[in-house]
């Protein structure tokens, strides 16, 4: 009986557990890189240092204690460092949902930063050309 009753037991867990893991749908898998389109693609000035982009980052992508957990912005779904015809940089997506104001907050806080050069909308990273940088394109 002792047998019987342990894999009785055995067999609840293990229904248990496949029936947990097959409820849970996958997570949308997000494709990044410097091909991939995003919502915002901001540019550093030449020479800008490593600390002046953490403040960058600070001031228009994360919120948070300056020594504790941080987390993006509202509507900020990823960010990817990014290196753009000799210019270093982020490129944004923002979640469907962000709404104009989150958008707009993010881009007015990255315009306003000294250590940008150009923002960007809706473009892949790798898309950017030299002349975009001095044109009001793309």
């Amino acid at each position: 009986m002792r047998i019987a009753t342990r894999v009785l037991v055995w067999v609840f867990l293990v229904a248990a557990v496949g029936a947990t893991a097959c409820s849970h749908p996958e997570r949308e898998r997000l494709p990044i890189g410097p091909d991939v389109h995003a919502s915002m693609v901001a540019l550093f000035q030449p020479g800008v240092s490593n600390p002046d982009i953490d403040r960058f980052l600070e001031q228009t992508v994360f919120m948070g204690p300056a020594d504790g957990e941080h987390r993006q912005r509202p509507g900020l779904r990823s960010i990817l460092r990014v290196h753009v015809v000799g210019h270093d940089g982020y490129a944004m997506t923002f979640f469907p949902a962000a709404t104009p104001e989150q958008r707009a907050k993010v881009r007015s806080d990255m315009e306003a930063s000294p250590i940008v050069l150009k923002v960007f909308d809706n473009i892949a990273p790798a898309d950017i050309r030299p002349e975009h940088l001095i044109s009001s394109g793309p």
